[in-house]
């Protein structure tokens, strides 16, 4: 690959991670508002009352406000961990991403991704169980959640952690010895 292209596309990926980050932090304010809304609007006013026939009032509020809790834990997470590889890819652009501080990195990529998985998974629930209050037949499926792509990401992340770990130990080895 030419180093213009490499340039280009290291560019285009600090671009993107920085506008994605950016969204999330958009997201934060705009899930954390929406929650406010629901919780005032749903406990202190009519907000739903035209649910109230239909399904139960204040567990609709405690699932929608389960929602957004999870939402923000989740969305939290990730701008964590798009932090992370931001600072990944600036080694990269800097010419020695194999630094001890990219596996611990990495590393932590993998914890955030360990507690996020189970968030997803509970969200996949409150969303379904907000689908059950107005009586749909809809089943949850525990198949269709389970996310093996996910799953080998989260121990692709730890290996690739011990990697550099690895690589780093090795060069300080190499560099002792010359």
């Amino acid at each position: 690959m030419s180093a213009t292209v490499e340039k280009g596309v290291m560019w285009v990926t600090q671009l993107l991670l920085k506008l994605l980050t950016w969204f999330c932090n958009f997201a934060l304010v705009i899930l954390a508002l929406v929650g406010i809304v629901v919780a005032i609007g749903g406990f202190f006013s009519d907000f739903g009352a035209d649910l109230a026939s239909e399904v139960d009032r204040p567990t609709f509020i405690m699932l929608m406000l389960a929602t957004m809790g999870l939402a923000l834990a989740l969305v939290t997470l990730l701008r964590k961990f798009l932090i992370h590889l931001r600072a990944i890819v600036d080694t990269v652009d800097d010419g020695d991403p194999f630094v001890l501080e990219n596996a611990h990195r990495l590393r932590r990529m993998g914890w955030l991704s360990i507690i996020a998985y189970p968030l997803g998974l509970l969200l996949d629930f409150v969303g379904w169980s907000l689908d059950k209050l107005d009586n749909a037949k809809v089943e949850f499926d525990f198949e269709a959640v389970i996310d093996v792509t996910g799953l080998l990401t989260i121990l692709l992340l730890f290996i690739l952690a011990r990697v550099f770990e690895q690589g780093v130990a090795m060069r300080e080895e190499l560099e002792g010895t010359v």
